[in-house]
């Protein structure tokens, strides 16, 4: 193939993207959400988050009724399972958390759709085949109670969580399952692993769940807390608690991903509304909410949880098991 004619290929392929891209916004495809009326969204997005997010979009569209079906994501994949088994699959748009981004992939629920509104998003935060986009990010960085920990005893990154002032006093969530994934690809499967191994060795208190881990945390019932969502931490610290997190050496991230769905009854409609939510306006809704948005224009609040810090972002996995490999063998090690 000559110069010539790939590069005529590569503009051809560029304007065959850029119309695609602009599909969205089309007189056409509004006439037909209209028609479509409505959409299932299937996600794990609390109720009250999810009416002020539908407020915003039918301020713009209030011709599409948004149906929104909330559950944990394990419960919303089950529920998509079912549904598909039997033939009766509702969901126009899912969301899910990118450690299970998998399932959706290797089953093939999502089908490729570039929206007009990802272009200011880096690689990390879209798929490349345009099956998912992220919508809102997860932090997790370690944290600690300002009253118990002194100021030049703060760890200031992962490595000092090994530290051993810290023996049998440092939290850590039995859900680990973003920080057992960080810390291999940010460390190195072997290094990753050698350091997951030391850190079980300082006798960690293992916590059900974040929520309570860092209510405990901000109590005082123990100095110093591994795994934590950034956002949490902030939410904390505006109602007064003392606890602070660690701008660390790296920042894991995890995007929260959005897809649409290719047996869905409302395409047209699921294309305006997975648009808005990861438009500037949609991120705006997401910030206000106090979640980090995806947006690279649109700062959370506070801007400190992703500006000035190095983030390490935890690739959307393609493999259906892999969340329960990652669970697996975080448990056999913080057992």
């Amino acid at each position: 193939m000559t110069a010539l004619r790939l590069i005529a290929l590569n503009f051809f392929a560029l304007a065959l993207l850029e119309a695609l891209l602009v599909f969205a916004e089309d007189p056409e495809t509004i006439a037909r959400a209209k028609d479509e009326k409505g959409l299932f969204w299937y996600s794990s997005t609390a109720s009250d988050d999810a009416r002020q997010l539908i407020s915003a979009f039918n301020k713009k569209y209030p011709f599409i009724e948004i149906r929104h079906v909330r559950g944990g994501t394990e419960q919303v994949l089950r529920r998509i399972d079912t549904e598909a088994r039997a033939g009766v699959l509702q969901a126009d748009v899912i969301d899910v958390n990118g450690l299970y981004g998998g399932v959706l992939l290797e089953r093939g629920y999502w089908i490729p759709y570039f929206s007009p509104e990802t272009r200011s998003y880096p690689p990390e935060l879209k798929d490349p085949k345009g099956r998912w986009s992220s919508i809102f990010l997860l932090t997790l960085v370690p944290s600690l109670n300002s009253r118990l920990v002194a100021l030049d005893a703060r760890p200031k990154s992962w490595e000092d969580l090994l530290h051993p002032s810290w023996k049998g006093k440092l939290g850590i969530v039995d859900t680990g399952v973003l920080f057992y994934a960080g810390i291999k690809s940010y460390m190195g499967e072997k290094n990753g692993e050698q350091y997951l191994h030391r850190l079980r060795a300082n006798n960690p208190i293992i916590v059900n769940g974040f929520t309570l881990a860092v209510n405990q945390l901000a109590a005082g019932e123990y100095p110093v807390l591994a795994t934590t969502y950034g956002h949490r931490v902030e939410q904390l610290i505006a109602r007064g608690a003392p606890i602070d997190w660690v701008r660390s050496d790296a920042v894991f991230v995890m995007p929260q991903i959005i897809g649409l769905v290719g047996r869905g009854k409302a395409p047209h409609a699921a294309k305006l509304w997975m648009d808005f939510l990861i438009s500037q306006e949609g991120q705006r809704v997401f910030r206000d909410l106090r979640r980090i948005p995806a947006h690279p224009k649109v700062d959370p609040i506070p801007s400190r949880l992703t500006r000035g810090v190095k983030l390490h972002y935890v690739g959307v996995t393609e493999r259906a098991d892999s969340y329960n490999h990652f669970m697996k063998s975080f448990r056999e090690i913080f057992r």
